[in-house]
């Protein structure tokens, strides 16, 4: 549907329906009818102004008793920050443009008056643009303005608008709006939307929200924004059930529109439902939530809904049951089985719960499994306790080398990398590598620098295959362990020290490990430039033997000028080198570290390729399987001195959410949930005992 044109069917239907719920007002604020001493009060105020001259006091707004109902716009002091807003709107040359004082004049006198001359029209669907034709007409006949006059009057009731959305302020805005309104006019979605924010700003105008949020509807497309203040609406006025039916009758479809049905819209309605103890039409809710494509879960909403479900005792075993809920399909349950399906979904949409979604969903299990016993628990400070005979829950700290959770007993699992998704990082890998190729280059174009090969952005591509290709190719035992060569040669140091290589080397082959160094090839080399220091450095003998005998011994990988390294050591734990994925069990008898291989020994953060590289579950996932940090021991005088390496180990357990089986014939599901803030272990453990 284009910007301007009339509505869907669909969209008249739930539009209705709104207005059979909600009576739309001009503005809910102290009204009378009109009266000469009121008019005169605003007069004295602004005695030199010419709107308030005698002769259009008497045309405009002294009209006879009977031909029109008017009324005052507001309060004084509302009133009077209008005033001074207009004030610097009227003269703006960009606003008067090409009129005359003589036609502004009037136009200024109507804009500073501080009664209605018409009543607004309804907004409704049926016939209301015919009506705002009408109002318009009418307004012009009774003003007596002409259409340039009119379009001056347009402007200035758009650049307050403006104005108003700069300083935040919003009482000129409810003023601007009603003339607006009273004026017939039609404008721009920009200006509507540009009063739905100024009004929104203050919780207290709902109503005014409304408004402009309907009038936007009825005359353009409907927007996220627009939506979401007619349901913020329709809740201040406990009116859910219209809230809901709006969101319902919006039609799926791909564009502009989906952004509708977003959780931002959702939310106010299911917090509603959370709040009022309406549990089943909450879960109604949660599952429509769930099928549409344009909500996006985040932690402080599962944590409104778990616990407003625990607190009200639906988790209980044999306690209340969600049954003949009419779309909840696999939720038709309560108890246990009910926390577990929903704990599921959620572990399925998020890897962690914020502080404040814990002590959510804390405290609700507190109150409704303790009941008359209830008492204060801190989920940051308190340790895992047995709530009731039927519930353990709190903060506990898995063991980091054997993953038992003390409270339970119960095994957390490492997530790792599917085959598919171990084929998406691959192939991504590729991909980045051939678009950072051409960034690169642009770089060196507005810089006037050049390199061969410059823009070959598919040869990177293909250097990068070639390096998989040979990871599966060659000769030998798969590698184990991939080292960050750069990372590892600059360690506490501005320029390269091979030395701190060989160190590591040394140090992964005495656990066992099969080692590959992949290196930059402006280091491989006798002299390089070097940016930390800007200047040239030149490389001992030594250093050069260490050097060749990686490459000589097939340890070292030189990666291709102008390719960034770090896709080819990240690419090498993806790479296909066998059949199978490299495992190492905890009992193995060479004490390596357990876990997937290859490792990958660097301390890069990865800040440049995070969120480009992946999804965040499956990011997550593919560091705590494989990236494998060092500490090198500082050294005095002698680099070449036998330092100390320490290396800490790929995580043992998925920090992700999980529920894990414990007990025997009535076996439970514990879950354990990481928790933003924590330290790396500690989890939010929750158990309901059949």
């Amino acid at each position: 549907m284009g910007k301007g044109k009339r509505p869907s069917i669909s969209l008249f239907a739930f539009l209705q329906a709104t207005f059979s719920v909600v009576s739309i007002q001009a503005f809910q604020m102290p009204t009378t009818c009109r009266t000469m001493s009121t008019v005169v009060s605003y007069r004295e105020t602004y005695p030199q102004h010419p709107c308030f001259s005698q002769q259009r006091y008497n045309s405009h707004i002294c009209m006879e008793p009977g031909i029109i109902q008017v009324e005052e716009l507001s309060d004084q002091d509302t009133f009077c920050s209008y005033i001074n807003c207009m004030k610097e709107i009227v003269e703006n040359q960009r606003v008067v443009k090409k009129c005359s004082l003589d036609e502004c004049k009037p136009v200024q006198e109507y804009l500073f008056s501080s009664q209605s001359l018409l009543s607004l029209p309804d907004i409704s669907v049926d016939g209301f643009k015919d009506r705002l034709r009408d109002q318009k007409r009418q307004f012009l006949e009774e003003t007596g303005f002409s259409e340039e006059q009119y379009e001056y009057l347009v402007r200035c009731l758009a650049y307050l608008g403006d104005r108003c959305a700069k300083i935040q302020q919003i009482a000129p805005a409810l003023i601007a709006w009603k003339k607006m309104r009273e004026s017939g006019m039609k404008p721009r979605e920009r200006f509507v939307s540009t009063y739905m924010y100024v009004l929104s700003l203050d919780e207290r105008n709902v109503q005014a929200c409304f408004e402009t949020a309907t009038f936007h509807d009825v005359l353009f497309e409907p927007t996220e924004k627009s939506i979401f203040l007619r349901i913020k609406t329709l809740i201040s006025q406990s009116d859910a059930k219209t809230a809901e039916y709006i969101l319902s009758s919006l039609p799926d479809r791909q564009g502009k529109s989906s952004e509708w049905k977003k959780l931002r819209t959702f939310l106010p309605i299911l917090s509603h439902y959370c709040d009022v103890g309406d549990m089943i039409s909450a879960l109604n809710l949660f599952r429509k939530m769930r099928k549409s494509e344009g909500v996006i879960f985040d932690s402080e909403t599962y944590g409104l809904l778990i616990g407003a479900l625990a607190r009200r005792g639906y988790f209980i075993p044999g306690g209340l049951s969600v049954d003949g809920a009419s779309t909840l399909g696999s939720l038709e349950m309560g108890g246990p089985a009910l926390f577990d399906t929903i704990s599921t979904e959620m572990a399925e949409d998020l890897l962690e719960l914020s502080l404040d979604a814990a002590e959510t969903i804390l405290d609700g299990f507190v109150s409704g499994f303790a009941g008359e016993n209830s008492y204060e628990f801190d989920c940051v400070t308190d340790k895992c306790i047995n709530v009731s005979p039927l519930l353990t829950i709190g903060r506990v700290t898995v063991n980091e080398t054997s993953a038992v959770c003390p409270a339970t007993g119960a095994n957390l699992r490492l997530f790792a990398l599917t085959e598919e998704q171990r084929i998406s990082v691959h192939d991504t890998l590729l991909e980045m590598a051939a678009v950072q190729h051409e960034d690169f280059s642009e770089k060196l174009k507005a810089r006037n620098q050049n390199f061969k090969g410059r823009g070959d952005s598919e040869r990177a591509r293909r250097n990068l295959f070639e390096f998989s290709e040979w990871l599966r190719e060659h000769e030998g035992e798969p590698f184990t362990a991939i080292v960050d060569g750069a990372n590892v040669a600059y360690a506490g140091h501005g320029n390269v020290h091979y030395s701190q290589v060989q160190l590591v080397v040394d140090k992964l082959e005495d656990m066992g490990e099969k080692v590959l160094v992949v290196m930059p090839s402006k280091y491989v080399g006798e002299k390089f430039y070097v940016a930390g220091i800007d200047s040239v450095q030149q490389l001992s003998e030594r250093e050069v033997g260490i050097m060749n005998g990686l490459l000589d011994e097939g340890k070292m990988y030189q990666v291709p000028a102008a390719c960034l390294d770090d896709y080819y050591w990240m690419l090498a734990s993806v790479a296909n080198q066998t059949e199978h994925q490299l495992h190492v069990s905890i009992d193995n008898r060479q004490r390596r570290f357990p876990g997937l291989r290859p490792m990958l020994v660097t301390n890069d953060q990865m800040r440049d390729h995070k969120l480009a590289l992946l999804e965040k579950r499956l990011f997550r996932r593919w560091t705590s399987c494989h990236i494998v940090n060092y500490d090198l021991e500082s050294y005095s005088e002698n680099e070449w001195q036998d330092r100390d390496v320490r290396f800490v180990p790929t995580d043992f357990f998925s920090r992700e959410i999980q529920g894990n089986e414990v007990g025997g014939e009535r076996s439970s599901t514990v879950w354990h949930y990481p928790v933003t803030g924590w330290e790396g272990s500690d989890r939010l453990c929750i158990n309901i005992r059949r």
